[in-house]
């Protein structure tokens, strides 16, 4: 399916109008796709299938099955529900034999006046026409269609990066939005989240830098988790550390929603390039610590068992089943096992490609919210030295570290980074969490938490992963 097709999904059981409906939007829109259901199970199908669509004709009198005589709204009106469960951010034009029925008010009640596809002109998210008035579809369509085609208008430069269409939808309708031209994206972060996040650059017709920013793609919920985290915790961090918010975009592509930060800066390297490269300098490293530094300055103390920690990372059902498959025989004991800490807001998801520095400036900030909540302070710090291990962007890139030997040294720092090619960066991480902690044992307990999470993933090294655990138990009992 092409993303430079406008994608309509017709739920009409009457050919004639079907086929008056398909002819109206070919006439109107001069690159459709168009696909035609004539039931409930039939459109429930195709719905199901996560096929995409920008907008949906949905006539309410219709059969449960392809081929059925008896037709009832009801099938409509589940039909219309199946659409906002599963592709809540397409528009819908719900067509009817007679005036509106008092049976699907609520949906239009519903109905959102939003700007759908960033033209500045706002439009109902569900609307309605009786099929008596059928002769006004074409002005309808040629409306909508004028609207949609506007971000066409956008030229996007993704490289050699395919973009799924939702994510590409988002990207145009942002760059619509403000009034761009153009957009140069490229993907960062999100390595092993069924969310995405992009830099885009966005140009206006004369060439002119609008925006710099960043935008995080994925399903409605976490999406919303993102906006509502920095609201609730990023807001508390210092200005110039974080982006600004421009936007939650909740429209025009399906299920998935988009949240865009503003850039000051221009932030071209992550941590792990700027590690990999041998550019990261104390003044980075500074910069880094004190983009935390807020929530760090407001830990407290307090005495928690190594489960309640484990549960910060991974669901007690989940390591049920991981002690299970990899045969952690010690994990249950150790779990019951109490350790003093130190509790404060923490990202939750801090890799070295949520991290992007202006390396130059010295500056850095803190991208991708979805799973920041209140946590083991250290949390941050060890998930960044240990990501080198797990992280898509790394794999291949060090080379023949770690050995065996490495690590069954974890705890001594000075042998686990022999022979690694990041070992300044090994060693501010290690460094950092000993400083912002309380000792080895909550070093250990958030070493075992973060290594079981890696075990849960498809595409870890569970060898390394394992050897992390043992870690953690050889650590805790040296302590």
């Amino acid at each position: 399916m092409s993303n430079r097709h406008f994608n309509v999904l017709v739920v009409e059981d009457d050919s004639d109008i079907a086929g008056f409906i398909e002819s109206t939007f070919r006439a109107e829109c001069a690159q459709v796709n168009i696909s035609i259901v004539s039931s409930r199970d039939e459109a429930f199908e195709l719905l199901g299938s996560g096929a995409f669509f920008d907008y949906v004709t949905l006539d309410l009198s219709i059969p449960d099955v392809s081929g059925s005589f008896e037709k009832d709204a009801s099938n409509g009106l589940a039909v219309l529900g199946k659409v906002i469960e599963v592709s809540a951010g397409t528009p819908i034009l719900i067509l009817t034999g007679t005036s509106t029925p008092d049976m699907f008010q609520d949906f239009l009640g519903n109905s959102n006046q939003v700007d759908i596809w960033g033209t500045g002109k706002e439009r109902g998210t569900i609307e309605h026409l009786t099929k008596t008035r059928i002769g006004e579809l074409s002005d309808k369509i040629k409306k909508t269609y004028s609207d949609f085609s506007s971000i066409l208008e956008v030229e996007l430069l993704t490289g050699a990066e395919s973009l799924p269409i939702e994510h590409d939808r988002l990207l145009r309708v942002f760059t619509n939005f403000y009034g761009g031209s153009l957009g140069e994206v490229r993907q960062i972060g999100g390595g092993l989240s069924a969310a995405k996040v992009y830099s885009v650059q966005i140009q206006d017709t004369s060439g002119c830098i609008i925006h710099r920013a960043i935008c995080k793609c994925g399903p409605k919920e976490d999406i919303k988790a993102d906006a509502d985290n920095y609201n609730s915790y990023i807001n508390r961090l210092k200005p110039e550390a974080t982006p600004r918010i421009l936007g939650h975009f909740r429209y025009a592509a399906g299920s998935i929603c988009g949240v865009f930060y503003g850039l000051a800066e221009n932030y071209d390297d992550s941590f792990f390039r700027a590690s990999l490269n041998v550019v990261l300098d104390e003044e980075l490293e500074t910069s880094i610590k004190s983009m935390l530094m807020p929530w760090h300055s407001s830990s407290r103390h307090a005495r928690k068992t190594i489960r309640d920690i484990r549960q910060q990372l991974v669901t007690d059902e989940t390591a049920t089943r991981l002690f299970s498959q990899f045969n952690l025989v010690e994990a249950q004991a150790f779990e019951s096992q109490g350790v003093n800490c130190k509790v404060s807001c923490t990202h939750g998801d801090f890799h070295g490609e949520n991290i992007l520095l202006d390396v130059p400036s010295k500056k850095a900030t803190l991208i991708d919210y979805g799973d920041v909540s209140e946590g083991i302070s250290i949390i941050d710090p060890l998930t960044l030295e240990c990501s080198f291990l797990f992280h898509p962007a790394t794999l291949g890139r060090l080379g023949s570290w770690p050995t065996e030997d490495n690590l069954a040294n974890w705890e001594n720092l000075d042998a686990y980074v022999d022979g690694c090619p990041v070992e300044k960066s090994i060693r501010f991480c290690r460094e950092w969490a000993y400083e912002i902690g309380v000792g080895n044992r909550e070093l250990a307990a958030s070493l075992y938490s973060y290594a079981l999470r890696q075990l849960k993933y498809d595409d870890t090294d569970k060898e390394i992963a394992i050897s992390l655990i043992s870690a953690s138990y050889r650590l805790y009992e040296q302590s």
